[in-house]
């Protein structure tokens, strides 16, 4: 079953390439500027774990995938799509089993297809809403790793994990809710901070035509040895050091890796791409994090801790919140190498900010919060042009 605007050339791939025009033979296939962002949305649902196959056809449906004819788009059709790695901008060969790079746009980010494959795999636990606990599946048991289940006791929230002689505690929602604010407010800054960042940002946004060039440089760099590391791979293959199934994985390991590092270096070549604006929101997304999550509803929480933190466990009656990167390097940014607390406010934010950007850069392609405002958390001031507001929170601190 074909989708609306289908290519009459086919790869004998893992899947046809639905969603892309046909230019004639030798040329790229280019998205369909109707059907590629619909597909692009599948990954995007069936990724977020709210959705199997039934509910995501009904609701691709609903955002208007068709086929040829009109009629509803089937499961068999989507898992193909769900499957197909040529949207990452790779080519599979079924019948050989070798993967090749493509000439064509890809319009799946690679981190988003393996997490797709995960779910779809069982490598990751999909999203099944029964009670709305505010924590709920947002942490796991650190012996078994295993969600804490959400139950109501005696007027109380508390998370539990549920498998039998695990020697985890239940925890309340209270516990938990202190212990993502205790995280959170280390992400805070001083006025002193606030004014030293926006002056050096600011110095960063003067010299950014040229940085530009050489963070571009750096990466074609990386890239120049990731097709040196896939030279030497096939010269291994040739020299039969390694047999065809490890050369295939590899190769296709290499591959996403050099596909992914396109996508930074495309990003950071395109008009209007500025480091140092993404740098700004990723520090006013800092250190606004305490107020957002403060004034939030529930489900703005969720996000918000969702984007900040991850390996978020219980040990017996201990939690740990572990802050994705780059926000471990915000809340660690007074501790220098040998553990001693560094107070010199400009020396810190001028070795931060070159952290930070040298994150960003790697990440530029795969982090959520680097994406357009609409994505972000809603955050309640902004941080780096304003004062902090009278606000008592002396007993969230450590």
């Amino acid at each position: 079953m074909a989708l609306s605007v289908p290519s009459p050339f086919r790869f004998p791939s893992e899947g046809n390439p639905d969603g892309y025009l046909d230019q004639g033979s030798a040329l790229a296939k280019v998205a369909d500027p109707i059907q590629a962002p619909l597909i692009a949305q599948a990954f995007e649902l069936y990724g977020s774990g709210l959705y199997n196959l039934d509910r995501l056809t009904k609701e691709m449906h609903r955002l208007g995938l068709r086929t040829r004819a009109g009629h509803m788009v089937g499961k068999s059709v989507l898992s193909r799509i769900l499957h197909n790695r040529f949207y990452t901008g790779l080519i599979r060969i079924e019948k050989t089993g070798e993967t090749y790079e493509g000439k064509h746009k890809p319009i799946v980010p690679v981190s988003l297809f393996k997490h797709v494959q995960d779910l779809i795999n069982g490598k990751v636990g999909r999203k099944v809403v029964k009670h709305k606990f505010l924590f709920r599946q947002l942490f796991r048991c650190a012996h078994c790793g295993r969600c804490l289940i959400g139950e109501h006791q005696k007027g109380h929230s508390y998370y539990r994990c549920h498998r039998s002689q695990c020697p985890s505690r239940p925890v309340r929602e209270e516990k938990v809710d202190r212990a993502v604010i205790r995280t959170l407010v280390r992400l805070e800054y001083s006025q002193e901070e606030k004014d030293c960042a926006r002056k050096r940002i600011l110095e960063l946004r003067e010299n950014w035509a040229v940085d530009r060039e050489a963070v571009i440089a750096a990466l074609r760099l990386k890239l120049a040895a990731l097709e040196e590391r896939q030279n030497r791979l096939t010269d291994a293959y040739l020299d039969q050091t390694i047999d065809k199934v490890i050369f295939e994985q590899r190769k296709t390991t290499l591959l996403e890796e050099r596909r992914t590092m396109q996508n930074r270096i495309e990003e950071m070549a395109a008009p209007g791409a500025s480091l140092p604006d993404r740098l700004s929101e990723a520090v006013e997304l800092a250190g606004s994090a305490y107020l957002a999550y403060r004034f939030a509803v529930d489900e703005e929480k969720r996000e918000l801790v969702k984007k900040l933190s991850s390996n978020r466990t219980l040990t017996g009656k201990s939690l740990a919140i572990t802050l994705n990167s780059p926000f471990d390097l915000i809340a660690n940014r007074f501790s220098v190498s040998d553990g001693r607390p560094s107070r010199d406010t400009g020396r810190t934010w001028d070795g931060l900010l070159d952290r930070l950007s040298q994150e960003l850069v790697g990440k530029a392609s795969e982090s959520g919060f680097l994406a357009g405002p609409s994505a972000r958390p809603r955050v309640t001031q902004t941080l780096l042009p304003g004062s902090r507001p009278c606000d008592d929170r002396s007993s969230h601190r450590r």
